[in-house]
């Protein structure tokens, strides 16, 4: 727990000025599409996903999927970051990933994490840092 803490203070150092939201929880995956957890996050950028086991192809993943709302008059960067974690709170898998939306735009955002099924079984809990600003993310 320590290590994802410190994590999460160096990225609030390294994104200056951006706006930070996050929400952690449980989460248990048995197969796909049978499980899912909603989350919201954004202050300006409204942000809803799914989290949920896919198959993609012959492959396993974890999907991070959704919409996001700029509910300001202003273009808004964003950097948008999900980590999932065993019982012991050990990283499993991440993912992250930066963008714009337009102000009074919505549109999709979303990623997968392929992972073996053995290591998507263990998957105990998500963590979701979201940090959102009118300069990119990592601007001074």
């Amino acid at each position: 727990m320590m290590r994802l803490l410190f994590s999460t203070a160096i990225l609030c150092f390294l994104t200056g000025s951006a706006a930070a939201d996050s929400k952690s929880g449980d989460v248990k995956f048995t197969g796909p599409r049978k499980e899912s957890v909603k989350v919201s996050v954004g202050d300006k950028l409204k942000v809803d996903v799914v989290l949920e086991q896919i198959d993609v192809g012959n492959q396993t993943a974890v999907s991070v999927g959704g919409t996001i709302k700029n509910t300001s008059g202003t273009k808004m960067n964003y950097s948008y970051h999900v980590a999932f974690l065993d019982k012991s709170k050990n990283l499993i898998g991440c993912q992250n990933f930066n963008l714009f939306v337009d102000g009074g735009k919505e549109g999709r955002v979303g990623t997968f994490i392929n992972l073996p099924p053995e290591e998507i079984a263990k998957i105990a809990y998500y963590t979701i840092v979201f940090y959102e600003s009118e300069k990119p993310i990592g601007s001074r």
